[in-house]
């Protein structure tokens, strides 16, 4: 059924290179040029889940060698020395109506083929087909790997869930939660045998949820650089205000070092006169930084402060680093 539906939806050049075959698993060797596009692998996957559909009986007779060469549309592995008598396999008619006709173009819609191996009684015994993957071997030639019955289905429910987890990350609002989510959809994904076709657009599906995460991000880092240099225009506005030679604030933005650094530099293109204006950023549970920035009119007591805060989390418990470089304050 496969070879038949390389055929019709590849061409006629397709022809057989090798195959194994076993209860529930099948690799295939076919000559083709190129890779098989995803949409064609699904019209494959598609053809032989409907012949499986429509229940068909498995004829197979032994018959002269060089009557089963007479027969339309009959396949065969190029190269193989055939016995003769040669075992000839009909999916649909009968082998002997075959033979009644072999030059009807009707033989050219079914499979048929020389082959001497085991085979079902009924294509609705193979219950399931699913086109796990497809590569190349060797020039000119490609390799498919599919399975059937009970492994086709739990690879098509795995791609059921792993299709309803990218629906269910695509309602996450929050961007930290779902990137993590994506990542470990994409994991998932690349370890999990389902049909290749439903990979690729599974793939493609991850790709818009990607999209969505990166305007997600623009959103909140425009959203962040706001709420910053709201914070530190008020908090210089104050301490000018106030007298205060420097003042330091916080801004609740995360890990977010852009909006920071935006909001230093609009409060102090505000109030050039003014002193230093240090604005701090942290975030309390794993990990923080602060940025500071100062006049240069200041600089002759304040030459620079630096902060840096790492909080590292282990299973032994929670480790703090901390660097600081300081100078002399006035009078000193």
């Amino acid at each position: 059924m496969l070879n038949f539906a390389l055929r019709k939806v590849l061409g006629d050049h397709v022809d057989q290179k090798g195959s194994i075959v076993l209860p529930e698993k099948l690799r295939f060797d076919f000559s083709h040029g190129k890779p098989v596009q995803p949409e064609d692998l699904r019209r494959i996957e598609d053809i032989v889940n409907q012949q499986i559909k429509d229940g068909l009986e498995v004829h197979a007779q032994e018959i002269k060698l060089a009557d089963a060469k007479r027969i339309n549309g009959l396949r065969a592995v190029f190269g193989e020395i055939y016995p003769d008598p040669v075992r000839v396999v009909s999916i649909g008619p009968k082998v002997e109506d075959l033979l009644a006709n072999p030059e009807s173009k009707q033989w050219l819609s079914i499979s048929t083929e020389l082959c001497g191996g085991t085979h079902i009684s009924n294509t609705r015994d193979a219950a399931a087909f699913a086109l796990i993957s497809e590569e190349g071997i060797a020039k000119g030639v490609r390799r498919i790997t599919a399975v059937t019955a009970e492994c086709a289905s739990q690879a098509i429910k795995l791609a059921q869930l792993i299709e309803t987890d990218i629906n269910e990350a695509s309602k996450l609002l929050d961007g930290a939660t779902l990137e993590k989510k994506i990542g470990s959809i994409k994991n998932t994904l690349d370890a999990a045998a389902i049909p290749a076709a439903r990979k690729a657009d599974l793939r493609g599906n991850i790709s818009k949820l990607e999209d969505q995460l990166r305007k997600a991000k623009k959103k909140m880092g425009e959203e962040n650089i706001q709420k910053a240099v709201k914070t530190a225009m008020d908090a210089a506005e104050a301490a000018v205000s106030q007298g205060k030679p420097f003042c330091v604030t916080r801004a609740d933005v995360g890990l977010d070092t852009t909006a920071v650094r935006e909001a230093v530099v609009k409060a102090m293109n505000r109030f050039k006169e003014s002193a230093g204006d240090g604005i701090q950023h942290r975030r309390v549970i794993k990990q923080g930084c602060c940025l500071c920035r100062c006049t240069s009119r200041r600089t002759q007591w304040l030459q620079g402060v630096g902060l840096a805060y790492a909080f590292d989390r282990t299973t032994q418990g929670e480790r703090r680093r901390r660097q600081e470089r300081s100078c002399p304050g006035p009078g000193k």
